[in-house]
Formats: C-alpha cells, sequence, structure tokens
C-alpha cells in the first residue's frame, strides 16, 4: 500500500470511531426517553443517530474519492434503524 492509501484508511478510521459515540449517546438516551414515555423523543434520537451514521460512512466515502451517493451509505442508517425498532417493539 502506498501512504496515501494508508492514510486515506486511517482518516476513514477515525471518521467511523468519532462518529460511533455520539451515534452510541443517542441510542442509550433514546432507551431511557423510551422508558420514560417519550416514544417520540426516543424515535427522533433513533433518526438523529441513523442521520450521523449515514453522514460518516458518506465521509468516509469521500475520503477515498468514491461516489458519496452509493447503496453502502445504508449501511450508516443500520444502527439508528436498529434503535428504531427496539423503541418500537418495547412500546
Amino acid at each position: 500500500m502506498s501512504i496515501e492509501q494508508v492514510q486515506q484508511w486511517v482518516i476513514s478510521a477515525l471518521i467511523c470511531a468519532v462518529a460511533s459515540f455520539p451515534v452510541g449517546a443517542l441510542l442509550v438516551t433514546s432507551v431511557y426517553q423510551d422508558r420514560a414515555g417519550e416514544a417520540g423523543t426516543a424515535l427522533a434520537l433513533c433518526v438523529m443517530a441513523g442521520v450521523i451514521g449515514v453522514i460518516a460512512v458518506t465521509a468516509a466515502r469521500l475520503v477515498h474519492r468514491l461516489r458519496p451517493l452509493s447503496p453502502y451509505v445504508a449501511i450508516g442508517a443500520l444502527p439508528g434503524l436498529a434503535g428504531a425498532v427496539a423503541v418500537l417493539l418495547a412500546s
């Protein structure tokens, strides 16, 4: 691998690592909001987590000079979707 490729992978890993903290925090907060009876707020937090995930995957694709719009971008929405399903099943 060239130095440029290594730098791209390191930056991509950092983007995903940094984005995982707010996504996780939003999902944990949504669980507590759902337990408090605020299902609407919990779902909104799950949507925000999904949006952050999509932005992170898009940013990682841009670092690698790939098209930002791709089916792979939907992978970023999976944590938010899983949280929304958990909130809906718990309600």
